[in-house]
């Protein structure tokens, strides 16, 4: 049911915002303590896994202050084209999503790979809209983290249902 519904309220971005999307990001993306040296991140895989079923919002947290809540009963499908959604029973909000990989000269220092996110409201998904850096990845977890320019690191995790 949440799936029709999504799928009928998903909006349409025009080709300039999803460009200025992709090409700017809000957290620093060099590779520190976060993604450890060494650590693989398949994005391929990630990729795969993201677009299959569907996703909530495991934790949210700036400074050890919890901002889950927020997104509780929202459920979050990727699709293979860019577009991401977040439905409830009776909302329905859409976005973009794509992944950039460090390692191909995109202008992310230490080669991370970055999981970049964009809503256009309401506030809360604002929120969301940042260039957040891979921390750890499975076909059930992703683990996203981002640091802003005063070092406060946030942690945003998405798990499978």
């Amino acid at each position: 049911m949440i799936r029709a519904n999504m799928k009928k309220g998903l909006l349409h971005f025009s080709p300039f915002v999803v460009i200025l999307f992709l090409l700017i990001g809000g957290c620093s993306t060099e590779r520190d303590a976060t993604q450890a040296e060494g650590t693989e991140i398949d994005i391929e895989a990630l990729q795969e896994a993201i677009t299959v079923g569907e996703w909530q919002i495991t934790v949210y947290e700036t400074n050890d202050v919890d901002f889950v809540i927020h997104y509780q009963g929202y459920v979050f499908t990727f699709n293979g084209e860019g577009v991401v959604g977040a439905a409830t029973s009776n909302t329905v909000i859409s976005g973009a999503w794509s992944v950039i990989d460090g390692a191909n000269g995109n202008g992310l220092k230490g080669k991370a790979v970055e999981f970049r996110l964009f809503f256009a409201g309401p506030d809360i998904f604002r929120a969301l809209t940042q260039g957040w850096e891979v921390k750890s990845q499975t076909e059930n977890r992703l683990e996203l983290v981002c640091k802003d320019s005063d070092q406060v690191l946030t942690t945003l995790v998405f798990e499978s249902l």
